[in-house]
């Protein structure tokens, strides 16, 4: 993989936007003292690059109704991981999908409304995919800290 190298006002830009993805560029352009074409084509050239992959809206699913948050760890038999992964990323209450080294081979993050959702999704889903060998389920009882990237500060140390 390709390594990106980030500018100076690259890093600026990019923070901003972590702060608030919302801002328009002439926000970013007074808070940055640089011309609106600057921010859309530095914006754009990150997009392009992959660096910037989307933006989005995180949703506090409990407001929602999905009360119960679960980790998965799968043992998936040998030959079997394609279709596996393939159910797997289809499911709706399947958030992130993991590929790891350990015990198991997948480990998976989902959201249900109550445990007879999560109770349905381990008996009459997960465990007739062919190929799964194991599962082992953990509950959340309270994240204490959630956050999909590494703050940005933490980033610019590395690059």
């Amino acid at each position: 993989m390709k390594i990106f190298h980030l500018s100076g006002a690259d890093k600026e830009i990019i923070s901003i936007l972590r702060e608030d993805a919302r801002k328009s560029y002439k926000e970013i352009a007074k808070k940055t003292g640089v011309a609106i074409s600057t921010v859309h084509n530095t914006i754009k050239r990150l997009q392009d690059e992959g660096v910037i992959k989307n933006f989005s809206v995180k949703l506090e699913s409990r407001k929602l109704g999905f009360d119960i948050t679960v980790f998965i760890g799968i043992q998936v038999g040998q030959g079997f991981m394609g279709e596996v992964e393939a159910k797997l990323k289809d499911n709706s209450n399947v958030c992130q999908l993991f590929a790891v080294t350990g015990e198991y081979d997948l480990l998976l993050i989902a959201k249900f409304r109550d445990t007879a959702e999560l109770d349905m999704f381990t008996r009459s889903f997960l465990q007739k995919i062919q190929g799964v060998q194991r599962t082992n389920t953990s509950l959340v009882l309270e994240t204490l800290k959630e956050r999909l990237n590494p703050t940005f500060e933490e980033l610019i140390k590395k690059i």
